[in-house]
């Protein structure tokens, strides 16, 4: 189904290039294909059409996390919080980016940040960080 929301996607961005949302669609599909690299473009060029674009931001923080680019991904991720703090997904993603990289005392504050919020993702994170503490110990 997603395969061929690309297809679709693909034609109507071949027709109406500079469409920034057909873009950021394009991009959204192929993330949940798990095709990061072609996300990433599709998400740069919707992006380049309309900057400022707090879901495209928060998509290409997804994207670079999934590639390996970690200091990419906490670029867009901190971008997406000077646009809108607390926002939830910023958060969520910040912490787990942290968590990734070792860093628990800085995945312990977006867990505190994203508390307040959405109690239930917070508490997702907080269990993410207790395993990999538990991880470090074991």
């Amino acid at each position: 189904m997603v395969g061929e929301a690309v297809r679709v996607l693909l034609q109507a961005v071949e027709a109406e290039p500079e469409a920034p949302e057909l873009w950021s669609s394009l991009g959204w599909s192929w993330v949940h294909l798990g095709n990061y690299p072609k996300a990433m473009e599709a998400l740069q060029r919707a992006l380049i059409l309309k900057p400022g674009s707090l879901q495209c931001i928060k998509s290409l923080a997804l994207a670079s996390f999934a590639v390996g680019k970690k200091e990419s991904s906490r670029e867009y991720y901190e971008t997406a919080l000077s646009m809108r703090p607390g926002d939830e997904e910023a958060l969520f993603g910040l912490g787990i980016l942290f968590i990734s990289s070792g860093n628990l005392k800085s995945a312990y504050r977006q867990y505190e940040a994203l508390h307040p919020l959405n109690a239930a993702l917070a508490e997702d994170l907080y269990a993410k960080i207790v395993e990999r503490k538990d991880l470090r110990l074991a």
